[in-house]
């Protein structure tokens, strides 16, 4: 099947070959068959185009500079590596320069543009870059007059001017000529062909080499025959065919790997033309890999390359440089022997070779395409990016800072150069780099920022050439261009540059603070400025105008500007309680929570001395935050790094509140000292038979105590409600569950006489509160008394809560649930829960139709069936009698009475709930 495949592609491949070339063998019959009214001379006349007269008079009288970079940009041909982004880009600017090169031909200047355009091609001096440039160009404007004089170059001692005028000749004739007397001929036998032939032609071109990308695939002696092709692309596609040979393990119709290996190094001694040149280099590279050890067959091939990098004219150079760059070599191999001779295997020799290309065509005066250079830098990055011996390059250097300072390089160039240096630049060129940055474009600058920290890091922080960069990278700070200054900034804040960053004056800082800065260039420079410890800049961003931006809780940067002015402070207590006002002070009611753990972070990190030389206003001021942040959050959680911030609550306690009340006024604070002795217990997590535990309790204890008495003996004093249900939480806590449910129903039984007399609404308690209440005394079997109320009197005092009614509803379920469960143990109690349930709609019935109670607690649960018949499953249950055996109420016992001592009694005793 393969052979038969192979045959048939044979002979599409000579069918489409004679199919390309016969139109052609056709015009040029008919041609030579012309009628005798066109005679040799004139023809001869028509091809020649200029007569060695002309071009004597031409050559030296026309200067072509006024051209030359539109010849440059018109003709250009992007290397074999570049990117097909750029190369789409590269061709739309040819072809707009192009149509300007078509406009001068036909325009006011017509003629001095042609007399340029001839001495170009004849003057030996000219640039072959720019010859090779105008020589593509010309063809692709169709000026047949110039054929004969790419004829002639055919054979020039010139490689890049033979391939041009190969090139040319194609765009014109249709025809790939290989020698000088043949195109002579040819050319003089027939007149341009139509533009519309021409397309025939390359159309066919195209069809012939997508044939032949399967003929080499099959057959790989065809492919290493077409190596000789006149036509480059079909070059091109038999060094890809062959290199597929490399990845098969058996050969291939008597075709292995050493004859194609064989085949491509014997052209690439002789190839010309970059693109298959880049394509046998990559084949090459590929086969052998990216090793280290240079074998036989790597030994021929580098060997081969540096021959190729010793005559490297101005189109080879990206293809030499890419194989010298990433051929196997040997990086513990000297770069010659002892007697002197070259070791192709060396790693430093491929450096010394490419480096010697690069200083060549890097210098001022040599005309060289941007794109070629800029992909020969990048293969000197991926050189030394290898474990290349250390060794030092002043040439290279040099050349390669010429071409940063030189503001007529293209920017890719440029940024090339930057980027190469990095890995070659010496300590000593910081200054030059730093004055180079300061008039930079973006791209430029953006790889000279990244250069100079890379050179930075070993050099002395005080040294000139440091100082220089230091003022170089802040500098950038200051420049428009957003990614700019984020890349100098995110380099300044490394870890390698920090002592640098260090000796900036932080001023310069601040004010670029000022600017309106992006989120993640703020945080920056506040890490920058973090680093410090000045106190006097704490004050200084302060006052600063940036700082209401930067403490508004929308900009994200409110938590690190508290950290930089935390370690400003240097734990300086006045500056850093001054530091935590201005945070609470900046945005009003904003997001306070937020800023109140911010605020009191920054007294969390201060040392004890620190925190105990404030003013006795500050330590209120500090314990009031806290107590805010505590009703408002629920806990201190998220003021430290720990979980429960026990350190702080401790200092809370022994210092800042005992600051507060002094020996005096200890009762005004004993509700504050409770409460946080509170959540101390909580964090401590005592264990049962721990002794400290019965102490901390009868402390904590006896804090609520007093505050009891101070709020009911002073007018002024704190609601004493707010002290009950404060010490009925850390009573349940605590495990005193008794004491807790008596606080509960003090606290109920009070608010319902105020709720009488006063018609006050509001509670102290929250739903949690009766919540939990419920569920201790239903726990507890608490039938309830005149001391603690029952599960059901805390149950009903949940549910005839105002905000009760906006609970969800299945929590509101839930609730529903646990009272009737606790009620239907006592005939009383059902008779106290039954009238909640009246109008519920009865079965048969659509709860839409049913006219409802307006203040049932159920309202609302009855659109949804399944809750509805949970409601009526409720309903009923309390309508069932408790069984005449069932134990009277007053059989339940009620929690023991708490011991005198205020600790709690074991839990194990508590009764086990009657079902």
């Amino acid at each position: 099947m393969v052979e038969r495949r192979r045959q048939e592609l044979k002979r599409g491949f000579a069918l489409y070959a004679f199919s390309a070339f016969y139109p052609f063998a056709l015009l040029l019959a008919l041609t030579l068959s012309l009628p005798a009214c066109v005679s040799q001379g004139s023809s001869e006349a028509q091809v020649s185009g200029l007569n060695e007269q002309e071009a004597s008079s031409a050559a030296p009288a026309v200067d072509n500079t006024r051209w030359q970079a539109m010849w440059l940009v018109a003709g250009a041909q992007p290397p074999p590596d570049l990117p097909a982004a750029l190369v789409a880009a590269r061709l739309e600017r040819a072809s707009s320069a192009l149509d300007m090169v078509a406009e001068l031909i036909e325009g006011e200047e017509a003629e001095s543009f042609r007399d340029a355009q001839r001495a170009l091609f004849l003057d030996e001096q000219t640039p072959d870059l720019l010859w090779c440039a105008a020589a593509r160009a010309s063809a692709a404007l169709g000026q047949d007059e110039l054929a004969s004089v790419f004829a002639a170059n055919l054979e020039s001692s010139r490689p890049a001017r033979r391939v041009a005028a190969a090139e040319a000749l194609y765009r014109l004739r249709g025809v790939w000529f290989e020698g000088s007397a043949e195109a002579m001929e040819q050319l003089a036998a027939s007149p341009p062909p139509s533009q519309e032939h021409l397309q025939n032609l390359e159309s066919t071109k195209a069809h012939l080499r997508e044939y032949a990308t399967d003929l080499y695939a099959l057959d790989k002696a065809r492919a290493a025959e077409a190596l000789s092709e006149s036509d480059p692309m079909l070059r091109v596609l038999a060094a890809r065919a062959l290199s597929q040979v490399f990845a098969r393990s058996d050969s291939e119709g008597g075709f292995d790997p050493e004859r194609a290996r064989a085949a491509l190094l014997q052209r690439l001694e002789i190839e010309d033309h970059p693109e298959p040149l880049f394509a046998i280099v990559s084949a090459l590279v590929e086969q052998l890999g990216p090793t280290e050890i240079c074998t036989h067959d790597a030994r021929s091939f580098s060997a081969a390359l540096h021959a190729r990098a010793a005559r490297c004219d101005v189109t080879l150079i990206a293809p030499v440089a890419h194989g010298l760059a990433r051929m196997p070599l040997d990086p513990e191999l000297p770069s010659r022997d002892e007697l002197g001779v070259p070791d192709a295997c060396s790693m430093a020799l491929a450096a010394e070779t490419l480096e010697e290309l690069l200083v060549k065509w890097l210098q001022p005066s040599r005309l060289v395409d941007a794109d070629s250079l800029a992909s020969a830098l990048r293969s000197l990055e991926t050189l030394f990016e290898r474990p290349l011996l250390a060794s030092s390059k002043p040439a290279l250097s040099g050349v390669l800072l010429d071409a940063i300072e030189d503001s007529a390089r293209t920017p890719s160039v440029r940024t090339g150069a930057a980027r190469a240096l990095a890995l070659v630049g010496r300590p000593e060129d910081l200054p030059r780099l730093a004055a180079a940055l300061e008039e930079a474009p973006t791209d430029v600058a953006y790889e000279l920022v990244a250069t100079i920290t890379k050179l930075v890091e070993e050099v002395e922080v005080s040294s000139e050439s440091a100082i220089s960069a230091r003022d170089a990278l802040v500098g950038m700070l200051s420049r428009d261009e957003a990614s700019l200054r984020r890349r100098a900034l995110s380099l300044l804040a490394t870890a390698p540059l920090a002592p640098l960053a260090e000796t900036t004056d932080a001023r310069l800082f601040l004010l670029v603070l000022e600017q309106d800065l992006p989120k993640e260039d703020s945080e920056t420079l506040l890490e920058l400025l973090s680093r410090r410890r000045a106190p006097e800049l704490a004050e200084a961003l302060l006052k600063s105008s940036a700082f209401a931006r930067l403490a508004d809780p929308t900009s994200g940067t409110a938590g690190l500007l508290a950290v930089a002015l935390g370690r400003l402070a240097a734990g300086d207590g006045p500056r850093t309680f001054s530091a935590a006002s201005g945070l609470m002070e900046s945005a009003g009611d904003v997001d306070r929570v937020q800023r109140l753990r911010n605020a009191l972070a920054l007294h969390a990190a201060l040392p004890e001395a620190a925190a105990e030389s404030l003013q006795a206003e500050e330590h209120r001021t500090i314990v009031a935050w806290t107590l805010e942040l505590r009703e408002a959050a629920g806990s201190l959680v998220g003021v430290t790094s720990e979980t429960v911030p026990i350190t702080f609550l401790e200092r809370l306690i022994d210092v800042h509140l005992v600051q507060c009340a002094g020996d005096s006024d200890r009762a005004r604070w004993a509700h504050p000292t409770a409460l946080l002795l509170a959540d101390l217990f909580d964090a401590m997590q005592f264990e049962a038979a721990d002794p400290a535990r019965g102490p901390f309790v009868g402390r904590t204890t006896g804090n609520f105590e007093r505050a009891l008495g101070h709020a009911r003996s002073t007018p002024e004093g704190e609601d004493d409600l707010l002290v009950l249900r404060d010490r009925a939480r850390f009573n349940v806590a605590s495990g005193n569950i008794y004491q807790a449910l008596s606080d509960y129903r003090d606290v109920v039984s009070r608010e319902s006489e105020l709720r009488s007399e006063r018609g006050q609404a509001t509670s102290v308690l929250g739903l949690t509160d009766l919540r939990r209440a419920a569920a201790l005394a239903a726990d507890g079997n608490i039938s309830g008394s005149t001391e603690v109320p029952s599960a059901v009197d805390l149950s009903l005092a949940l549910i005839f809560r105002e905000a009760w009614s906006s609970e969800s509803k299945g929590v509101r379920l839930e609730d529903l649930d646990a009272l009737v469960d606790r009620a239907k143990l006592s005939d009383a109690d059902r008779v106290r829960v039954l009238p909640l349930f009246v109008g519920l709609p009865v079965e048969g019935i659509d709860p839409a139709d049913a006219e409802l109670p307006v203040d049932a607690p159920w309202l609302g649960l009855e659109t949804d069936p399944e809750q509805l018949a949970s409601l009526r499953t409720l309903l009923g249950e309390l309508e069932v009698p408790l069984p005449i055996d069932s134990a009277p109420e007053d059989s339940i016992e009620p929690l023991p009475e708490p011991s005198e001592d205020g600790a709690e009694e074991d839990s194990s005793e508590v009764p086990e709930r009657r079902s």
